[in-house]
């Protein structure tokens, strides 16, 4: 069987219903591989839990911004 047929034979039939157990007898693999394939995001993908993490510094940024905005001799734009 070729690798691509069975990932999507056993996609098709997890969209049917059937459990990985069933899926594996079906396909005449392990329960591991139905597993794997599965969860390999392919379907049923969720977003990460945890959102966008800001920089340590964020929390100093306006002093920052103020010490370079001070700063006559620092030759660079500021953005914001």
């Amino acid at each position: 069987m070729k690798q691509v047929e069975e990932i999507l034979d056993i996609l098709v039939l997890k969209r049917q219903g059937f459990s990985n157990r069933e899926i594996a007898r079906r396909m005449g693999v392990h329960r591991s591989t139905v597993k794997k394939y599965l969860g390999e995001g392919l379907i049923n993908r969720e977003a990460p839990r945890y959102g966008l993490r800001g920089s340590k510094l964020d929390i100093f940024g306006a002093q920052i911004k103020a010490w370079i905005e001070n700063d006559h001799f620092f030759r660079a734009t500021v953005d914001d």
